[in-house]
């Protein structure tokens, strides 16, 4: 039997990263390659300083504002994460690619109780409707956003390289030629980006409208199939004989406006249960107490699981 192709996610090729300081570049990552494939477990394994927590950074783009990414890129699902904008970086950030920290005391906020931290993610991404149209235009959005992020990269990086150029020139004549060829060569690279901006942003506006009505026939279909739900309940609730078949009834339809309402929106009561249940799956003893405590009541064991 042939061997399946396994699917390669994440994928660091030559990465080089440097900071600046005060005594000039710190060299932290020094050609780094390796592949993520689905399904498996990757260890990277160093001393202290040798760079694995910045390239864990630098996958998640958090790093340093000191931080300079010299050399190589970042691909997830066929993205250069190095080119996505920060307004998109937060769609996969926590989302797609998580991170637990050392130390997971600095990663939790001392002042708020567990529960609320939790259950924070949950709700703010709870708006179903929002989210599905968000997930139709994403593809299209994320292509928009991030032409106008490599078009800036590109100008910053022939600016740098121009700068380099000129640096400790001394002829005013060449230094204004230069000057001049390096103008023209931005302007005419800037008008081809931004006719190339500019179509995919006609097609992410068509996107955008096709999601919209995506979104409102779906809500229009789920509202028809719950109204007609409750029609049917509310009849045998009209034709229940016994109080405990009335209560029976009663119970139906609390469960069907609970149905209903999570299809739209993640509530609050929902948000917390499902933390109780992920606390249970990794192991929190008596989660219902343990939710409304601080991270210091909690072992570092304990908070590294809950982060």
């Amino acid at each position: 039997m042939a061997d399946q192709v396994k699917e390669k996610v994440l994928s660091v090729n030559n990465l080089v990263i440097n900071f600046k300081t005060d005594n000039g570049l710190v060299h932290a990552v020094r050609d780094v390659s390796f592949d993520l494939y689905r399904g498996e477990t990757l260890c990277i394994v160093g001393e202290s300083g040798s760079g694995k927590s910045v390239t864990s950074k630098a996958i998640k783009g958090i790093l340093a504002n000191n931080a300079i990414i010299e050399q190589g890129n970042i691909i997830y699902n066929g993205e250069n994460l190095l080119e996505v904008s920060e307004e998109e970086f937060y769609k996969i950030r926590g989302h797609k690619i998580g991170m637990i920290f050392q130390d997971p005391l600095s990663s939790l906020n001392p002042i708020v109780r567990i529960g609320k931290q939790i259950t924070e993610a949950t709700l703010i991404n709870g708006n179903k409707l929002k989210t599905m149209y968000e997930d139709l235009i994403s593809l299209d959005l994320i292509r928009y956003k991030n032409s106008i992020v490599k078009m800036n990269l590109h100008i910053e990086e022939k600016t740098r390289e121009f700068n380099r150029k000129i640096e400790g020139m001394t002829d005013t004549e060449e230094i204004k030629r230069l000057t001049k060829e390096f103008k023209e060569e931005i302007k005419a690279f800037s008008l081809e980006a931004k006719a190339k901006t500019l179509e995919l942003k006609h097609v992410l506006d068509a996107t955008k409208a096709d999601a919209k009505q995506k979104v409102k026939e779906y809500k229009a279909e789920i509202s028809q199939a719950h109204k007609a739900k409750l029609a049917e309940l509310k009849l045998q609730l009209a034709n229940a004989t016994t109080k405990e078949a009335k209560e029976d009834v009663k119970a139906l339809i609390a469960k069907e406006n609970l149905a209903y309402q999570d299809k739209l929106k993640i509530t609050k009561a929902e948000a917390k249960r499902r933390a109780l249940e992920i606390m249970r799956e990794v192991g929190i003893a008596e989660p219902e107490r343990r939710y409304n405590q601080y991270p210091f009541e909690f072992s570092g064991g304990m908070r590294q699981r809950i982060v």
